[in-house]
């Protein structure tokens, strides 16, 4: 399995993007995350967000994790949880992150963000929106369960912090984006960002989604931020 990563972010200071990737053991590990908002508190708390998940990543054992992918993941969840309790209460800060080793992922998110799903495994792309207004309905959920299979855990209450572990497959394509970034484009643009099977490299990976992030930028978003991940 591989890893090709790529990310776009507007050059606002309401907006803050964090992208690791390492090889341990000949095994793939990506952590990416965005966050921002509105007001002038949303820079300075998205900055210190992305900072303390950075140490946090960093004082992990990867080669722990790499024999134990859903007891390290659950154990960065319970600390991301903790640690981002007290500032995703805000209603106008939204964020989302995953954390990928080999074929494991842990995937967590809240506010105004948009996740995006793309199998191209089977022929044609199909794009499924992965984020809360999908993962609760129960036809929906088993959609994605074809692609990425795990827990969830879900707070009932609306708005809150959503973790997901699970299993992804090659030649799936996901996109964490800000509404800003998605709204002004098309479905067809965003399956084609995402379409694994166009991608031979990194390069191209970071091509793709700059070129999109600044197609929405040119149609009127104000706040684009998004990072793209490819497995193959």
């Amino acid at each position: 399995m591989e890893f090709m990563t790529g990310y776009y972010r507007q050059q606002k200071e309401v907006l803050s993007l964090l992208l690791q990737q390492y090889i341990c053991c000949d095994i793939p590990v990506c952590f990416g995350c965005i966050c921002g908002g509105t007001g002038e508190s949303a820079g300075r708390l998205g900055g210190e967000v992305t900072g303390w998940l950075l140490q946090e990543f960093r004082r992990m054992k990867l080669r722990r994790a790499i024999a134990d992918p859903e007891r390290e993941s659950d154990k960065l969840r319970i600390k991301f949880q903790k640690m981002l309790s007290s500032c995703t209460v805000n209603q106008d800060f939204w964020i989302a992150g995953i954390f990928c080793i080999g074929g494991s992922f842990l995937l967590f998110y809240e506010g105004r963000i948009r996740l995006y799903l793309c199998n191209t495994g089977f022929g044609q792309p199909v794009l499924q929106r992965m984020d809360v207004s999908a993962v609760r309905t129960k036809e929906k959920s088993d959609g994605i369960k074809s692609h990425a299979v795990g827990k969830r855990y879900v707070d009932a209450a609306a708005g809150s912090l959503q973790f997901q572990w699970g299993r992804m497959e090659k030649n799936i394509g996901v996109l964490l984006a800000s509404e800003d970034f998605c709204r002004y484009l098309s479905a067809q643009e965003l399956k084609s960002c995402l379409a694994v099977q166009d991608i031979q490299t990194s390069v191209q990976t970071v091509k793709r989604v700059q070129e999109l992030g600044r197609a929405a930028e040119n149609r009127g978003a104000a706040y684009g931020a998004a990072i793209l991940l490819e497995v193959r």
